[in-house]
């Protein structure tokens, strides 16, 4: 099976077609671990409460897709604008679940979360959501480049 049939089992239709074209070689490199995404995933969230828009630069692909739970879609430069410009802060983000599914140099993590976010019209409600987010494995670091979410309902926890 090719890696666009394994992946597009993962991914919600129509992300694949805005997801950034990778290269999955069959085998995963040296230091290619879940763990190590799980890592990744960590820091990303740590620069996310922050506003440490430097290290989600360093750690996002010149070439991300950004899918919000309202549908909007960001490329990276639009995505890191709204923390330097306070478009938003996270009051709290809370990873609820994460599974790393690796497929050569790519990763795919899927999960649930939920959030709280400030805007200049104040403190939104809860936010509940499921997400996937790519990785790939480029320079020997574990490099993001789509993001999707979906809101939910807490009743479909």
């Amino acid at each position: 099976m090719g890696i666009l049939q394994t992946v597009s089992r993962f991914l919600p239709a129509g992300l694949l077609a805005l997801a950034p074209a990778v290269d999955a070689s069959p085998e995963a490199p040296a230091g290619a671990t879940q763990a190590g995404v799980l890592a990744v995933e960590a820091v990303r969230l740590k620069a996310m409460l922050e506003g440490d828009v430097e290290t989600l630069r360093r750690m996002t692909g010149d070439d991300y897709v950004h899918v919000e739970s309202t549908g909007q879609v960001r490329t990276k430069e639009e995505f890191l604008a709204g923390f330097k410009d306070r478009e938003y802060r996270f009051v709290s983000f809370v990873i609820e679940e994460n599974h790393v599914n690796l497929m050569g140099n790519v990763a795919v993590v899927t999960g649930r979360y939920r959030n709280v976010i400030e805007t200049p019209a104040g403190v939104q409600p809860v936010k509940y959501a499921r997400h996937v987010r790519v990785y790939a494995f480029r320079g020997g670091e574990w490099i993001n480049v789509t993001h999707q979410a979906t809101a939910i309902s807490p009743t479909l926890l």
